[in-house]
């Protein structure tokens, strides 16, 4: 039988796989992990169906197999890989924070529940509005110097 600490021990690894992918790596890397997660989120799936009878969860965890499967890719561009990454992280920490039996208090995950959502619509606006990846911008002692030197703030 699959004890709770197992089953947490596979959330933990799939959640570090994702963590992993949010960093620029070589596109192979990204096709071998989709195999990975494709079988990661499969078994998930089956676990909520059949040993916890969860409706909910299994079919959350059957889009993430079908998002990450590498047969038809699903391909977006990286803010919304990151996007489809947390989300599928925040489904995997869920239930362990609100495990009663780690004394982890449910405010936490109700907290959770509030910023990771926040976070990632900011995401997908600063997409939206500057579609080039040119929402965020740190400007260098150069630039600001430059910008100081040749614009005043009346213009």
């Amino acid at each position: 039988m699959l004890s709770k600490f197992n089953l947490y021990k596979i959330h933990a690894l799939t959640i570090l796989i994702l963590i992993l992918c949010i960093f620029k790596l070589p596109y192979s890397f990204y096709i071998v992990i989709r195999y990975v997660l494709l079988v990661l989120f499969t078994f998930l799936s089956i676990v909520s169906f059949f040993i916890r009878k969860s409706n909910s969860s299994t079919i959350i965890f059957l889009l993430f197999a079908l998002i990450f499967q590498p047969i038809i890719p699903f391909s977006t561009s990286k803010i919304y890989w990151i996007i489809i990454d947390l989300t599928a992280i925040f489904f995997l920490l869920y239930p362990i924070i609100i495990d009663k039996n780690l004394n982890i208090h449910e405010d936490i995950g109700l907290t959770f529940i509030i910023v990771l959502p926040s976070l990632i619509l900011g995401l997908l606006i600063n997409e939206l509005l500057h579609p080039n990846g040119e929402g965020i911008k740190h400007y260098t002692d150069e630039e600001i110097e430059y910008y100081e030197e040749n614009y005043s703030p009346n213009d």
